[in-house]
């Protein structure tokens, strides 16, 4: 009886450290498995962590690359812009000096007409003169202000054509900007126009009004007229048959803007000219 206790405790002893041993194995095996995982983890968190700084890295590359590509064209715009700007600059003080040759040469010419016509070419070169300097002082590089600029040409001519305030201007024009290459012939347009007016239309120290009017009648569509209250044409004056340079150019810049050119002589002298012009131009 004494083994046989013996040996049932023994195998009780031996089924309890069999169990221990069982637990110790399973609690080995777990903390195996969580060491395991947590490495695994610990990588898979290194390895994100490499792959966000590798992407961060590329990403502040590359845009550290368009930031320079948009910095290094925003210098070319501006390059551009201030050279454009400088040519229109030159080509307005390049003009300056050829009116300023114009006026030294006509201090010593005798003959009135010969005069005239070197102050008629001068009026002709400020009108293209202003344009450029107009151009040169704006943000917009490519359309001019008509309404500034016809506001400057006109105090100009008076200053120089009516210094003793006969003529009252009166103007009517909308806010309208025109590309150079339709200014420019508008400009002329006016200067001969104006120019005949207040030579011709009004007897010696007479007074009148010279009405000038840009509107836009309809979309892309304009209408230019110079009118005044002078004394109108001549009966039986011919128009087609006219050879004046004056005229000439105004039949020419009116075909240059693809204009119809009407000239109506009823109480004065009306000088009317439709265009139109290029809806993408005109939308900057």
């Amino acid at each position: 009886m004494q083994i046989k206790y013996e040996t049932d405790q023994k195998e009780k002893d031996i089924k309890l450290l069999t169990k221990s041993n069982q637990i110790k194995d399973n609690i080995a095996r777990q903390a195996n498995t969580s060491r395991n995982v947590a490495l695994g983890g610990s990588a898979a968190a290194v390895l994100f962590m490499v792959l966000f700084y590798y992407n961060y890295r590329l990403k502040q590359k590359t845009n550290n690359e368009i930031r320079e590509k948009n910095d290094a064209l925003n210098q070319l715009v501006k390059d551009k812009e201030w050279l454009i700007k400088e040519i229109h600059h030159r080509v307005k003080n390049n003009l300056q000096i050829v009116i300023g040759l114009l006026q030294r040469q006509s201090s010593f010419v005798d003959n009135a007409e010969a005069l005239a016509i070197i102050q008629n070419s001068e009026h002709r070169m400020q009108s293209i003169a202003l344009i450029h300097q107009k151009l040169y002082q704006s943000d917009d590089l490519a359309l001019i202000d008509m309404a500034d600029y016809i506001d400057g040409f006109v105090s100009y001519l008076k200053e120089y054509l009516d210094p003793q305030s006969r003529i009252i201007f009166l103007r009517e024009v909308d806010a309208i900007q025109l590309d150079v290459a339709q200014a420019v012939p508008v400009g002329l347009i006016l200067n001969e126009a104006i120019t005949n007016s207040i030579k011709y239309a009004f007897p010696e120290d007479g007074y009148g009004t010279i009405n000038i009017t840009l509107t836009e009648t309809c979309e892309n569509s304009y209408l230019l007229i110079i009118a005044d209250n002078g004394r109108g044409l001549e009966p039986g004056f011919n128009i087609e048959e006219c050879r004046s340079l004056g005229m000439k150019l105004i039949k020419g810049l009116s075909k240059q803007l693809n204009g119809k050119l009407q000239i109506i002589s009823e109480k004065g002298l009306s000088l009317k000219i439709s265009f139109k012009t290029d809806a993408v131009l005109m939308g900057g």
